[in-house]
């Protein structure tokens, strides 16, 4: 709190896309924003948090559901804002003040009332400033601002979007977690590289790629493991997994692990025959040397931004220099860039 000048508030991922029928079992195993995670330990769903350096008491406000028995029959018992429980949930979250999350923008608006002062809370503008986000966040943004306009309450509501860019630093519990995680994904695909040849589908493939991540992790999969053969690469979020693989093609293999706070993600390709036909060896060699060009070139300061634009200007060159001015053609479904070159690592 020393560090904060001005009242934040954080929303939250509310509801899964389950919520009105629990007992479809769709419920993902980390389903909370890392802001919140970070700021209260908590993952689960409809959780918020007012942070207010301006008053004497209730600075740290947390603010989790209702009980709903029966959401709890099907998922088990849950942090709530039951009267009953609440000096037990304050023991665990380490939070002396707890509301029901259906008074979080009660809450706010009596805070703004008092000191009148801007609001800061999670939401991201368009490069441009011209096209709406859509993003959770920026929905709360407006929910919260005709909440105010309701209330007849002129406060100005600000970005902390500056927080996704300046992440905290891995400290050595990270970073030992980190050569972990990487250590337990390189294992799962190890194996999978010794039997691949062995499936001839897809979902069979998938299946046991899926295994071997869940023998190393009892988090379980950073996403979705996408196994794509043939044409079905060209699906960047392929998941249907339910044709046959051909011996002549290429695999798409795009997986990770969870371990901590990290995720691992890692997209490898296989020659289904076991041995890359001249093209795709070329293609493969395209892309390795991409990765190790874009490596050279990651250090403090350097933006994502920046390794992507690298990233896509390498391959477009290699391509050019060795496949289009002898001759080859292709068809591609983008225009450059179908895909940033990397990603945060934090859940």
């Amino acid at each position: 709190m020393k560090d904060i000048s001005q009242v934040i508030v954080l929303s939250n991922i509310s509801c899964s896309g389950f919520e009105k029928t629990p007992w479809i079992m769709g419920q993902p195993l980390f389903i909370q924003t890392p802001q919140l995670i970070y700021l209260t330990g908590i993952n689960q769903y409809d959780i918020a948090l007012i942070l207010d350096p301006f008053v004497e008491t209730e600075k740290e406000i947390l603010f989790l559901p209702a009980v709903d028995p029966k959401k709890e029959f099907f998922e088990g018992a849950q942090l709530s804002s039951e009267e009953t429980l609440l000096a037990q949930t304050k023991q665990l979250t380490g939070f002396e003040h707890i509301y029901s999350s259906s008074l979080f923008l009660e809450k706010i608006s009596k805070k703004c009332s008092k000191h009148n002062s801007t609001i800061f809370t999670m939401y991201y503008e368009h490069r441009d400033k011209k096209d709406k986000v859509n993003h959770f966040f920026n929905d709360f943004k407006e929910t919260l601002s005709d909440f105010l306009i309701q209330k007849k309450q002129k406060v100005a509501i600000e970005s902390l979007a500056s927080w996704d860019q300046n992440r905290l630093i891995f400290d050595e519990i990270d970073r030992d977690n980190m050569t972990i995680a990487q250590e337990k994904t390189k294992q799962a695909f190890l194996v999978i590289c010794e039997t691949f040849h062995n499936h001839q589908t897809e979902q069979s493939l998938a299946a046991a790629l899926k295994a071997e991540l869940l023998k190393q992790s009892w988090q379980g999969e950073s996403f979705p493991t996408i196994v794509a053969s043939s044409k079905n690469a060209e699906t960047l979020h392929y998941t249907t997994a339910h044709c046959a693989i051909e011996k002549e093609q290429l695999i798409l293999l795009d997986f990770g692990l969870r371990w901590g706070a990290l995720c691992t993600d890692i997209s490898r390709t296989l020659p289904a025959s076991g041995v890359f036909n001249p093209l795709q060896k070329l293609l493969y060699s395209i892309v390795l040397s991409a990765q190790l060009h874009v490596m050279e070139l990651v250090k403090e300061g350097v933006t994502l931004n920046e390794l992507n634009v690298a990233c896509w200007d390498f391959i477009e060159d290699e391509l050019t220099a060795q496949f289009f001015s002898i001759g080859g053609t292709c068809h591609r479904k983008y225009d450059k860039s179908p895909h940033n070159v990397g990603a945060f690592n934090c859940s």
